[in-house]
């Protein structure tokens, strides 16, 4: 096998050696690692090679990279993660602790953990993946990660069962950042619901805070005229809450770069940190500038929210915005009649 490299095509050897792992998944990892050099086969083959060693003989596995004979200087992520699924199907001791004690820059232990809470989650279900992760062992951080990566799991498919699980331990230092992890998962699910849900919470805690941010950030990505009907259907005394700002924030920039000033500027009054709402007014320049210069100058004159130096700024990116699209349109009809654009073709 020490020539597969040369005959084969990629997709070929990548069945060989999947085929290879069945038999003798060490020496087919060890090929891996010293022949291949095409990183997607290389990492289709991890996937197969390192389960399968690891299915077999995880503690086999563990010490021949513990002694480093590959000049290996931290876990590859795809090897990482199927190791961990093969130790894991193996039934053998002792995953736990060799999560717990992985230590390198690219955060093995995150991932390897993340990789095992989805496998435990998928083979034995909610309620045995919480009284597991309640047994691990090791610092604060290392912990609250574990946590707050299932509470976020568990909410893709069943956020109500993450709630209670909140609610039981969010007032402690494991599960403070539960708030977070559960929007920001349920949000992709039910925007409307997982939004209601944290804007409940008490403002007190910063993971509610960031959780606030994140999550409504994620909401308007994947639903965006959804995201803005709840903004838009937030009582007078929410929009002056400061745990709204986020949301307030981000719902203005986008109508801002949806060239609606109108709807923009009547937002801007919510916000009360100086610097973003000037980011806004910003933002409401620029576009309004670009699709009516007219009307937008005479705002622009009119207005006391910019100041002149601010002013001044933004007719200038307007002019140099101009004068570039006129270079453009102008490289463009220079073109020769035969010269078709692939971006242009349908």
């Amino acid at each position: 096998m020490s020539d597969l490299k040369i005959p084969f095509r990629e997709f070929e050897r990548v069945l060989i050696v999947t085929a290879w792992a069945k038999s003798d998944p060490e020496a087919a990892t060890k090929w891996v690692m010293r022949n291949e050099r095409d990183e997607r086969s290389k990492a289709t083959m991890f996937n197969e090679t390192v389960y399968e060693w690891a299915r077999r003989d995880p503690e086999s596995l563990r010490v021949d990279f513990k002694v480093g004979m590959y000049s290996l200087r931290e876990w590859d992520a795809t090897m990482l993660r199927a190791f961990v699924r093969g130790w894991y199907d193996s039934g053998k001791p002792d995953l736990d602790d060799f999560i717990r004690d992985l230590r390198g820059k690219n955060d093995d232990r995150q991932r390897a953990i993340s990789e095992l809470i989805k496998n435990k989650l998928a083979r034995e279900g909610t309620d045995a993946a919480i009284a597991w992760v309640t047994t691990l062992t090791g610092d604060v951080k290392y912990r609250g990660y574990a946590y707050s990566r299932l509470a976020g799991d568990i909410s893709k498919t069943d956020p109500l069962r993450a709630v209670r699980w909140c609610e039981e331990i969010c007032d402690t230092k494991l599960g403070e950042d539960l708030p977070k992890w559960i929007a920001s998962s349920w949000v992709r699910k039910d925007g409307v619901a997982a939004m209601d849900w944290i804007m409940a919470q008490s403002a007190e805690s910063p993971s509610v805070r960031t959780g606030i941010r994140a999550s409504f950030r994620r909401f308007q990505i994947t639903f965006p005229e959804e995201s803005d009907a709840w903004v838009e259907g937030l009582s007078e005394e929410s929009r002056l809450a400061e745990k709204s700002q986020g949301p307030i924030i981000m719902y203005a920039n986008r109508q801002a770069n949806l060239n609606r000033p109108d709807a923009a500027m009547e937002w801007t009054r919510y916000i009360e940190d100086a610097w973003d709402r000037e980011r806004v007014f910003k933002k409401i320049a620029v576009q309004w500038l670009r699709a009516d210069e007219e009307a937008a100058e005479v705002w622009l004159t009119e207005t006391t929210d910019l100041d002149e130096g601010v002013k001044r700024e933004l007719r200038d990116g307007i002019r140099k915005y101009k004068e570039q699209a006129e270079k453009t349109r102008k490289s463009l009809a220079l073109r020769p009649a035969w010269f078709v654009d692939p971006d242009e073709v349908d």
